[in-house]
């Protein structure tokens, strides 16, 4: 098992410190050893999601962190091995939070606490406390805004891409539909795409399925968004304190997604969003939209 995992690396690492092996943090100023790494997001997202079915896999073998971990290790030790374990399933809360308020509010339908309900507080410290607190530990181990904020964006496109496809993948494979393949990325370099990548721009490019969640997720949302403000605009305050929530969680996503967004409509060069995905995306959104329609009662 440990070697016919794609995380063999990990599962490796974890089973000799259950026997007693212990490990440093060794962050040298010199950089030890340099790498390459994909510059398109399409193989960006293949090597995440072979990641994440790798560890899912290792969440349901015999060196699961809680079974084998158990009495070997600290439970710390085990829980931070287990959030790389659920990397896969947390794409189904993250679908929830994407698709549920956004579809919510393009019906009229509150899901949150109105801003005068003393709930309200809660949902907004939470939220706060959860983003403010990964952004001073990010800077503190000298990070950036910026980057902060790019790891943000990313974390929202590879959840609803490369964590559910491997999710389903390993579904497969424990169902006896078919293997967890090992994918390999490309590490050639483009000179185009490298001229992108120094700019700071998404590099989409191919046709790819891993694309189709994310566009999907961004186009409901951006839908959805425009629906509520014209609504709170129609309605005034009543519909402002039922909302506010839901819109502000739009808000996000739709912000997070803007190099998508900005790749489907605005931008015109080979590392734009190819106009198949493009097509299926906003069909499958509307798609959505409609069908919401007809299930969740209009208010």
């Amino acid at each position: 098992m440990i070697y016919g995992c794609a995380v063999e690396d990990a599962l490796t690492g974890f089973v000799i410190q259950c026997r007693g092996w212990k490990s440093i943090y060794c962050t040298p100023r010199r950089k030890a050893f340099l790498g390459g790494a994909p510059l398109n997001m399409n193989d960006t997202l293949i090597q995440i999601k072979r990641w994440s079915a790798g560890y899912l896999e290792f969440l349901f073998s015999r060196f699961c962190p809680y079974v084998y971990g158990f009495q070997r290790t600290s439970i710390t030790h085990c829980m931070c091995y287990g959030v790389l374990c659920l990397w896969a399933p947390s794409s189904l809360y993250m679908l929830c939070y994407g698709l549920l308020p956004a579809l919510a509010i393009f019906n009229g339908l509150s899901l949150f606490p109105k801003v005068s309900n003393p709930w309200f507080i809660l949902f907004v410290s939470l939220a706060g406390s959860a983003y403010g607190y990964s952004l001073i530990e990010f800077v503190c181990i000298g990070g950036s805004f910026k980057s902060w904020w790019n790891e943000q964006r990313m974390y929202l496109i590879k959840g609803v891409s490369s964590y559910l496809f491997a999710l389903f993948q390993v579904a497969s494979k424990m169902l006896g539909l078919s293997e967890v393949g090992f994918e390999v990325t490309s590490k050639v370099v483009d000179n185009e795409a490298a001229k992108r990548h120094e700019e700071e721009m998404f590099e989409f490019g191919v046709a790819s399925a891993m694309f189709v969640p994310p566009a999907t997720l961004a186009v409901i949302n951006l839908i959805s968004l425009v629906s509520g403000v014209a609504r709170i605009m129609r309605e005034g305050y009543q519909a402002f304190e039922s909302m506010v929530l839901q819109t502000f969680l739009c808000t996000f996503i739709v912000i997070s997604s803007y190099p998508i967004l900005e790749a489907m409509f605005m931008r015109k060069d080979k590392g734009r969003m190819p106009t198949s995905i493009t097509v299926v995306s906003i069909f499958v959104a509307v798609s959505a939209c409609s069908v919401a329609s007809t299930l969740i009662p209009t208010c």
